[in-house]
């Protein structure tokens, strides 16, 4: 449930960053010439996930509203990135013939949450909650959803009353942690200590309620990356969950793999990994998206090209695909297209806006346009994970 702030699909947005696909979550590049790698002919810079010093340095490490968001993000199932087909509509019909009314619109919101359309899934689960008030996962999901809007109260509330209807809801222990960590943040050191206990309990009953959920295995591997080793941090362990993840999901298990070698400052390996997933699952768009944005982010954008086109090939309907390709596309010259691009539906276009307007920038391409975009893009309502209002006017201000 993308995964990480201090490390995630959202935590760049081109050079910048922004709140993963995606999947997100995880894969945030800093310049660090010292550990630099070559793998498959280009220079790549690690990816690291540094944490603060001091008291702020625990509390980080809560955070498993990205650590467990994530996987949306940006990306959606953060690094969790949408595996849907060319034919959405024909999965939609099939959803209907086995599924109730309540399970289909649940399908549905996670579906729009993986294609970066928040705001949909939100309005979605409320309505579904007035016909069906009793479901314990649309109300842990509920709960998901709002913690990635900030309401953290609220989603506490939520994940508790899933669970007073079924206590072995493992979703609601699973969103439950999440927003727990997201409080957890906001506290001092040694609230936070005293607070850790009831998080780690949680996460161990979503384990033990919902053994096959993949995000229940992505919130212990982004713990073990982030804690400290005093706390018991260790990337051995969350290479461990990854392998374990591979087995319900071996795509992710293998973007997992890469999250961890990124954070060991191995670049060839991580690359690797996503290669693997791109040849044992060549019609899952997940592993293009993520080699796509790790050689985007890196600056090599000509190799980018070819397997972030090919994710959104995959999954057009993906707002986050189709704002990174974009992007993309700009840095090729490729203006047409790239405008193209962003007259799809969905909300995916405010992500776009604003990928868009950067890579403009740092190609030094219309800066007029540029303008344009952003104005489009602070006009559109918010949507979690994506570059904030300050982000956005600062690059506004900027362009002169």
């Amino acid at each position: 449930m993308n995964r990480v702030a201090a490390c995630g699909p959202a935590a760049s947005f081109l050079h910048a960053g922004a709140e993963n696909p995606v999947p997100g979550r995880r894969y945030q590049f800093y310049n660090n010439k010292k550990n630099a790698k070559t793998a498959h002919g280009l220079a790549l810079r690690p990816t690291v996930c540094p944490l603060d010093n001091g008291l702020h340095r625990l509390t980080l490490i809560l955070i498993l509203g990205t650590a467990i968001a994530g996987k949306a993000a940006v990306t959606g199932r953060g690094p969790h990135a949408p595996r849907d087909t060319r034919r959405p509509a024909k999965s939609a019909h099939a959803i209907r013939t086995k599924t109730s009314r309540p399970d289909q619109e649940l399908l549905q919101a996670q579906q729009w949450v993986e294609w970066g359309d928040w705001n949909r899934a939100r309005d979605l689960l409320e309505a579904s909650l007035g016909h069906s008030p009793i479901h314990a996962r649309i109300l842990a999901y509920y709960a998901h959803v709002l913690n990635a809007f900030g309401d953290h109260k609220k989603a506490i509330k939520m994940a508790r009353q899933g669970l007073k209807i079924n206590p072995r809801c493992g979703e609601c222990h699973l969103y439950l942690a999440e927003a727990l960590g997201a409080r957890i943040k906001k506290m001092n050191h040694f609230r936070a200590l005293w607070n850790l206990p009831q998080l780690r309990r949680q996460l161990r009953q979503a384990m033990r309620d919902a053994p096959q959920t993949p995000n229940a295995y992505w919130g212990y591997i982004n713990f073990y990356m982030q804690a400290p080793a005093a706390v018991g941090g260790s990337l051995d362990k969350a290479y461990q969950y990854a392998q374990k993840l591979g087995h319900y999901d071996p795509v992710d298990g293998k973007l997992a793999e890469a999250s961890i070698e990124k954070a060991r400052g191995q670049m060839a390996r991580a690359l690797s990994d996503y290669q693997t997933a791109i040849q044992t699952h060549p019609r899952d768009p997940r592993g293009y998206f993520h080699l796509g944005r790790t050689l985007f982010l890196s600056g090599h954008y000509r190799q980018a090209a070819r397997a972030l086109e090919q994710a959104h090939h995959l999954s057009p309907h993906s707002a986050v695909y189709r704002a990174w390709y974009a992007a993309e596309l700009v840095h090729l010259h490729r203006m047409t297209a790239a405008w193209r691009l962003l007259q799809g539906p969905g909300a995916g276009n405010r992500l776009g806006y604003f990928l868009v307007a950067q890579a403009l920038k740092a190609t030094g391409q219309n800066f007029n346009l540029a303008k344009q975009l952003l104005a489009r893009y602070l006009a559109a309502p918010a949507e979690p994970r994506q570059p904030s209002r300050q982000k956005a006017q600062l690059l506004l201000a900027s362009l002169g």
